[in-house]
């Protein structure tokens, strides 16, 4: 048995990063300690954004399935599909596995409950994410989920295309495009209503037993205060999640002025910890809460 099966080509160079993500957390002193793993990089998907938003009539779930019999073929102890869009059909997917599929935005949202009780949590992904609010529906922690207004939220779907269709010529001009989309984002949530403010939100009935931790945000300040309406208060600095693993290729540290986590990076760390490798520490992602989330996956 594989302790993991990557159902990869949403794209490819995506999954390249994934493997790349399993490596570089995994803590090793042989080659042995790296999980063993079979990576089905699966092109022939049809676009989901493409489906979801009626632009095209090529359904990718039977693909999406196909592909998901194949790895059970492969006996892998557990299936990350390294693609936000595609978790629109996660529930079809599992129901053909027998083996379970690690729900990478689930664990995304689990994560920033865990680490970051109370906080604002801003999208970027592409439109079919967008539009078909898919991180509601595995949003079991309360978390205020916000997204960039409809001008960058189109802005956000055009990077991650120019990403797939291999324009990285300049990558660092790609991600000035998505920092000012972040930058305009947080500049509008500066300064709210107080009853706008959200408040940390409770433990999901029956979850697990580990809570929240208790962090520290940073506040916007703004450059002159008495421009500020009154009865305004100070708003949380939004936590900007990567979704869409188009987004994880830039990777997080190009965003030091941001707290921005990456739905991918999670999830890798998710896959090792859940086939009982010994995560790497050191990094930005909070071992006991990954292993936390990696329980329902073992």
């Amino acid at each position: 048995m594989y302790d993991l099966g990557i159902l990869g080509g949403m794209g490819s160079e995506a999954t390249e990063t994934l493997y790349r993500m399993i490596l570089s957390s995994t803590e090793t002193q042989k080659d042995q300690d790296f999980p063993e793993m079979v990576i089905l990089n699966k092109s022939s998907i049809p676009d989901r954004s493409a489906y979801l938003l009626g632009q095209s009539e090529e359904n990718p779930l039977p693909v999406l399935q196909e592909g998901t019999r194949e790895l059970n073929l492969l006996q892998v102890g557990r299936i990350a599909l390294p693609c936000n869009t595609a978790h629109a059909f996660y529930a079809d997917i599992q129901a053909v596995s027998d083996c379970p599929v690690i729900n990478m935005l689930e664990s995304s949202l689990e994560y920033i409950w865990r680490t970051r009780p109370g906080a604002r949590v801003c999208i970027l992904g592409t439109l079919g994410t967008v539009r078909t609010k898919v991180y509601e529906k595995y949003n079991h922690f309360s978390l205020d989920i916000v997204y960039p207004d409809e001008a960058g939220c189109e802005e956000v779907h055009s990077v991650i295309y120019d990403i797939k269709t291999g324009i990285h010529e300049n990558m660092d001009a790609l991600s000035d495009r998505l920092a000012l989309v972040m930058q305009k984002t947080a500049d509008a949530m500066t300064w709210e209503a107080p009853d706008q403010v959200p408040s940390a939100p409770a433990a999901p009935s029956g979850w697990l037993s580990l809570e929240p931790a208790s962090t520290e945000q940073g506040s916007f300040v703004p450059a002159s205060p008495g421009q500020v309406s009154p009865g305004k208060v100070p708003a949380e600095r939004p936590v900007f999640l990567l979704a869409c693993t188009e987004l994880s290729v830039l990777g997080v540290e190009r965003f030091p002025q941001f707290d921005v986590l990456d739905a991918m990076g999670i999830l890798a760390q998710v896959s090792v910890a859940a086939g009982s490798k010994k995560l790497r520490a050191g990094g930005i992602y909070d071992v006991q809460v990954i292993e936390a989330i990696a329980r329902k996956y073992v």
